[in-house]
């Protein structure tokens, strides 16, 4: 099988980064042959000219990715995401199968207005006020009419896609998220190298936006024990939040506990997975989370927010993810205290959540599928 794996948005994106470790692990298993079409910045003409490279490649089948966000979605912004979609769907008329990411609770169309128009005022609310009228429903309904298989990471997901495209919902199937095996942990070399040595470390990864709870988190540090560390491990959504957030820290007397890390490379952020004794995932709102497949990976205990995702994932592995029921700071520091010393003995439940979330087991899910999709034509 010829698998063509198109690749949207700036390297760093999760969503592009997802592409790419589905394509290399389906790159890894025998008789497949993947040809990887890349676009950085999605324009009319680069989406139709990535449809005809696969064309010209021959491939069996396409695979894309789709997250239907406003201003960071990987097939551009706002409305220009659905012009670029249809060029690309001009220029490739084969087989088609897509990740759907990002899928965001529905609300009623009021409800949808009021908390656009709280998050960004009315002059905001002027600007994306038609988002909230259903433009994620308008890109996945397209796609879904084209793609031979809509795949999402979890079952919240797949219930929220199905409800967003009934007509499309037998074609929905759940493939967990691919989660990178990273060495266990906690490491003293790593936190050395952090300048982190004599200290336990809780670590909050990834985007920095209001909805991760970063807030919750600092709250919660004046009552964790004296040596432990919160890192706030990735680029906050903007340099001004990034500053509410230390000047958070410096109001409670726990600057010195508190680390903004900016954004981290490769080897950074094996040095602070590799450090980390609990995962804190104080989440408001989540749909699949690279962020959690990180500590899925490393094997890392995971104190979360009482939300669907994160139960399932509790269920399955029992002692891999611990909630707090209560939003307060004293809860979330209690629940985070508690998993300290957790990560060190290894427990098996954590160790199978790691192997079942490997990307060489989940590649061969993807590839039964692409190879029923190409078997439809």
């Amino acid at each position: 099988m010829k698998l063509g794996a198109l690749q949207l948005g700036a390297v760093q994106h999760g969503v592009r980064v997802y592409g790419g470790l589905v394509a290399a692990a389906v790159r890894e298993l025998p008789n497949v042959d993947v040809v990887e079409v890349a676009v950085a910045r999605p324009s009319i003409a680069a989406s139709r000219d990535a449809g005809r490279a696969l064309t010209r490649a021959g491939v069996d089948v396409a695979y894309v990715q789709l997250n239907p966000q406003p201003a960071v979605g990987v097939w551009g912004r706002h409305l220009a995401q659905l012009a670029h979609l249809e060029a690309f769907l001009s220029a490739w008329r084969g087989p088609l199968v897509a990740t759907v990411h990002d899928l965001a609770p529905r609300l009623a169309p009021r409800a949808r207005l009021a908390a656009v128009r709280e998050a960004h005022g009315p002059r905001g609310l002027a600007r994306v006020a038609w988002f909230a009228g259903g433009l994620d429903a308008l890109l996945v309904a397209r796609l879904a009419r084209r793609a031979g298989r809509l795949l999402v990471c979890t079952d919240e997901e797949a219930q929220r896609l199905r409800a967003l495209v009934p007509r499309a919902a037998q074609r929905v199937r759940v493939i967990p998220h691919l989660a990178s095996q990273r060495p266990l942990g906690p490491s003293s070399e790593a936190r050395e190298r952090l300048g982190l040595a004599g200290h336990r470390v809780v670590t909050l990864l990834g985007f920095l936006h209001p909805r991760k709870g970063a807030e919750l988190l600092i709250d919660a540090v004046p009552q964790l024990p004296a040596d432990v560390v919160a890192l706030l491990a990735g680029r906050p959504s903007d340099p001004a939040y990034g500053d509410v957030l230390a000047a958070r820290a410096r109001a409670l007397g726990v600057a010195d506990r508190v680390r903004l890390t900016g954004y981290l490379d490769a080897a950074a952020l094996d040095d602070v997975v590799a450090a980390t004794d609990v995962a804190a995932c104080p989440f408001t709102a989540m749909s699949a989370s690279g962020t959690v497949a990180v500590w899925l990976g490393a094997a890392c205990p995971i104190v979360g927010s009482p939300l669907p995702q994160l139960e399932a994932l509790g269920r399955a592995f029992p002692g891999l993810v611990t909630p707090f029921a209560e939003r307060s700071p004293s809860a979330l520091a209690a629940a985070l205290t508690a998993r300290l010393d957790v990560r060190a003995t290894h427990p098996a439940p954590l160790l199978a959540a790691r192997a079942a979330h490997h990307p060489e087991r989940l590649a061969a899910a993807h590839l039964a599928l692409f190879r029923e999709v190409s078997a439809l034509g």
